[in-house]
């Protein structure tokens, strides 16, 4: 609420500004940041005021939970693509036909999955 009123004045003063009309050129400029979305807030042209408008609580909406379970999600999917990547290497020639090279490979993704179930019991929740 403090700043929710400022002259341009006020403003050209803060900004050091030493033009021959400052306050036109504070005007110019926080009309553009208005326009480029950098502050939401009016130009008050009777009172020579820059009004701040009143933001909502953005946090009373389901944007801010919906980019996050995103950002999660692909958070996830990067794991999950990178422990396929990890737990099967690259096939070479004399082995796509090797009986195994499968054999080997279930193994070892027995043994990985049994790890992630020891681990995940380790751990301790608070």
């Amino acid at each position: 609420m403090s700043y929710s009123r400022i002259s341009l004045a006020d403003v050209a003063e803060k900004l050091k500004l030493d033009f021959a009309n400052p306050v036109e050129d504070v005007e110019s400029i926080a009309a553009k940041a208005i326009r480029d979305g950098a502050i939401h807030a009016i130009i008050d042209h009777a009172n020579g005021w820059l009004v701040s408008k009143d933001t909502g609580d953005i946090y009373s909406t389901a944007k801010p939970l919906a980019v996050f379970s995103s950002r999660i999600a692909s958070c996830l999917n990067l794991h999950n693509e990178a422990v396929k990547a990890l737990r099967f290497p690259p096939k070479t020639p004399e082995d796509k036909d090797s009986d195994e090279y499968w054999i080997e490979s279930q193994v070892l993704c027995e043994e990985l999955a049994g790890e992630y179930m020891d681990e995940d019991e380790d751990e301790t929740y608070f």
